[in-house]
């Protein structure tokens, strides 16, 4: 059980990782366009 949850947590802070990177992506590119 704690194993399962402790999985879970660390997809969501990959998600969110992801989605952070992917913002930060987007206003590099902003910035040199």
């Amino acid at each position: 059980m704690f194993k399962r949850k402790d999985s879970d947590i660390k997809t969501k802070v990959s998600i969110i990782q992801t989605i952070l990177s992917c913002a930060n992506c987007d206003k590099t590119i902003k910035k040199n366009s």
